[in-house]
């Protein structure tokens, strides 16, 4: 196969004083918006990128990279603002999962703090998992990255485009609650739009007392049952296994070799890790996508997806034999996979991805999270005093997050890319294979029209806007076709790799179909 890591593509930067101005008054920039700071923006720093799919999350984690921080600070940073800012996806209810490469010592580990719970909501995971995750790599005080946190919601901030949309949706629902419309109702009824200021006292209080008790006030103390009461009392009683269950526990990822380049996927079923491992494998090593006839791609990845899917956690080993027989009888000409069942079905998430460092004093650091609420604003209800919204309960053969994957060039141990999925696996799948695989620019790679099995039906989903095109190549092959809005959203950070720190260069992107911010921060 090839060597991916010297791709040497060029993505033009976005540059814009009046973006910086954007920024710096909380206001967002189109979705997919890239930021990259002049030297007068720097501090004493490294190399550093980071994206998240709510823009004040970004702009914290880019305060962080400029002001000495390294990636880990600036992921839990980015993390705790969209607990505020973007409860409705990455709630302090819910929880998710990191994949996390260490450059000193070169291991690639997976933090699952996933929400869990059957039989009830699921238990707060969120706060326990960005602790641990900031104990085994974090610089920064917690105490003080949370006290950031805290503030936003005690003195408010601007609903950003990303959580009006998430409330126009759900307002027919939840537009009722009082709960709800305390914080974010508006005058005369309905739920709050883009622009307007919000403040969340219940949450911040609950901030101070997390930040003044530590971290055992929410994991086994007196505010566990104050959460456990007061989820009880919305409606939504936790899961009865909630109480004794770790919050936060590290796993090994699956590993995928190709050539010189290790390619890590979380191996959680809730973040689709095995599906996302096969797929790629199915693409690089069972067939060469690259030398595929582009008309034939999309049905490649459709068959590839459906096959993965289908397969779900059966396949023991995930390698190259595995892929190589699950794409056995693979036609180009025709449909051949099986039906996907529901193992493409999701709940709501976000996402994030953060990288700093220099792999000359092997300082390197790349992390890439997946977040949700099982369900878009989980149970829908408020825990009374806390302000967070209680996670959905689990759901069986239901994938909680889009997935994550890091790449490593081995020989050189440097991060060449990581990538989150939001929701839909191909959210992550698809801009990897662009730019890895097809060499396409990070951004036009986000940008890749998108198709996956649809689990509802034995049809394949294609995007609206790319129909017209590829729904036709797909049913000449046999495939029933149908439409979609958007298919997953992603995050991801691709860098060069170079044989001194000069020639590296790192690129950032948010997904278009969502309301992002990427940031890049170049010595």
């Amino acid at each position: 196969m090839r060597h991916y890591s010297g791709l040497r593509t060029h993505v033009p930067k976005l540059v814009a004083a009046a973006a910086a101005a954007a920024l710096g008054a909380g206001c967002q920039l189109a979705s997919g918006g890239t930021i990259t700071m002049g030297d007068s923006d720097l501090a004493k720093i490294e190399r550093g990128a980071a994206v998240a799919d709510e823009p004040l999350a970004t702009q914290a984690g880019r305060e962080i990279l400029l002001t000495g921080g390294n990636a880990v600070d600036a992921a839990v940073a980015m993390a705790g603002i969209m607990a505020v800012t973007l409860p409705s996806r990455a709630g302090f209810g819910g929880g998710g999962l990191c994949l996390v490469f260490d450059g000193s010592n070169t291991t690639v580990r997976t933090l699952d703090f996933l929400p869990r719970g059957t039989g009830g909501a699921a238990g707060p995971a969120m706060l326990t998992g960005l602790a641990t995750l900031h104990a085994e790599y974090g610089t920064r005080n917690f105490d003080g990255l949370m006290g950031e946190v805290e503030e936003l919601a005690r003195f408010g901030h601007p609903v950003s485009r990303a959580l009006a949309t998430d409330l126009a949706a759900v307002e027919p629902v939840l537009g009722g609650d009082p709960d709800v419309a305390a914080i974010f109702g508006r005058p005369g009824g309905g739920l709050v739009g883009e622009g307007a200021t919000i403040a969340q006292t219940d949450l911040a209080d609950m901030l101070t007392a997390v930040r003044t008790g530590g971290l055992s006030a929410i994991a086994s103390g007196p505010l566990t049952a104050g959460y456990a009461d007061a989820a009880a009392t919305a409606g939504v009683p936790l899961a009865a296994e909630v109480g004794s269950r770790s919050f936060a526990r590290w796993t090994d990822p699956i590993l995928i070799e190709d050539g010189s380049d290790q390619i890590w996927f979380a191996r959680e079923p809730e973040a689709g890790g095995a599906a996302a491992a096969l797929i790629w494998a199915m693409l690089t090593e069972a067939e060469d996508y690259d030398d595929v006839d582009a008309e034939e791609r999309p049905h490649l990845m459709a068959e590839a997806m459906a096959r993965a899917l289908a397969a779900g956690g059966t396949v023991g080993v995930v390698d190259e034999d595995a892929a190589e027989a699950l794409l056995s009888g693979y036609s180009p000409d025709r449909a051949t996979a099986p039906d996907a069942g529901r193992a493409g079905d999701t709940s709501f998430g976000a996402s994030l991805a953060a990288f700093s460092g220099n792999y000359l004093r092997k300082t390197e650091l790349g992390v890439a999270c997946a977040f949700t609420m099982n369900g878009l604003f989980g149970s829908g209800r408020i825990a009374p005093g806390t302000g967070m919204f209680v996670a959905g309960p689990e759901q069986p053969g239901v994938q909680a997050v889009g997935g994550v994957a890091l790449m490593i060039n081995e020989p050189t141990d440097q991060l060449v890319y990581a990538g989150a999925g939001s929701d839909l696996l191909p959210g992550l799948i698809t801009p990897m294979v662009e730019t890895l695989v097809l060499e396409r620019s990070l951004v036009d790679a986000m940008s890749a029209a998108r198709v996956m099995p649809d689990f509802s039906s034995d049809a394949v989903l294609v995007e609206r806007a790319s129909i017209d095109t590829l729904g036709q190549t797909l049913e000449r092959r046999g495939h029933q076709v149908r439409g979609a809005a958007g298919l997953g959203r992603g995050t991801a950070i691709y860098c060069t790799s170079g044989s001194t720190f000069d020639e590296k260069t790192c690129y950032a992107a948010a997904d278009p179909r969502g309301y992002g911010l990427a940031t890049v921060v170049e010595p």
